[in-house]
């Protein structure tokens, strides 16, 4: 009922996206804890190019920290990654159950950058999205990469950029959180943002404040008018009974 450990030195085979073998030398910790033998590794990867089979996701200097054991195999890699003019350090979380790929990659950078400098550098296209909304300049950013790759199929990556930006409508500029999201098999860009600041009350003093919750009941058993919210604040909840 003892435990032991070992560590050595080895060489090895890695394949980070399920495809793509790489020869690497490491470290390896061989433990038994309770009767349950574990493998846990240390290794330099360096490039790792065209990861899940995206052009644009070239790793550079990727060192790779893994354990597997009976619930199989997990670890991560940390790794440098260039998008258009931001070179950031990026951390890849991975999983694999029954030859099934699961990872989660996320890299922050603060800019300012263009946002079609990132969305021309992952290959997403803007056709059909305005100029005025796909080109912004981003402040801070944020980006995840969210792929699922079965053992005998295709990998699915999903790309969401997250940033912080200045939009200038009309003659008014607008705080605002933008998000851009593109995944494999799509040719379609979705973009959404939140304007931050000013407010509608910040632009407009006279608008009332927002009474938030208002009770009401009906008047009669088929009048339920007063549910509704009143003019001057359309987003008010009404709690009725």
């Amino acid at each position: 009922n003892g435990g032991f450990s070992a560590v050595c030195s080895v060489g090895l085979t890695a394949s980070p996206d399920g495809s793509t073998p790489i020869t690497a030398t490491g470290s390896a910790t061989v433990a038994v804890v309770g009767g349950s033998p574990s493998l846990t590794l240390d290794a330099s990867l360096g490039a790792i190019d065209d990861l899940f089979g995206q052009t644009w996701l070239d790793l550079n200097g990727a060192n790779l920290t893994a354990t597997i054991d009976s619930g199989g195999f997990s670890g991560g890699i940390d790794a440098s990654l260039t998008l258009g003019p931001v070179t950031a350090d990026v951390a890849l979380e991975l999983a694999v159950s029954n030859g099934d790929v699961s990872a989660a990659l996320d890299l922050t950078a603060t800019g300012p950058v263009s946002s079609t400098d990132i969305i021309d550098a992952i290959g997403a296209s803007t056709s059909g999205v305005d100029a005025g909304i796909a080109d912004v300049t981003l402040n801070q950013i944020a980006l995840h990469v969210a792929v699922d790759k079965p053992q005998a199929a295709a990998a699915s990556v999903t790309v969401s950029l997250f940033g912080d930006a200045s939009l200038t409508v009309n003659s008014g500029t607008f705080d605002a959180q933008m998000l851009f999201r593109t995944e494999t098999g799509s040719s379609s860009l979705l973009v959404a943002g939140r304007l931050t600041s000013p407010t509608l009350r910040e632009l407009d003093p006279d608008i009332p404040p927002s009474r938030d919750v208002r009770y009401v009941g009906p008047t009669s058993k088929r009048d339920f008018g007063g549910f509704l919210p009143p003019p001057d604040d359309p987003n008010a909840f009404t709690l009725a009974w």
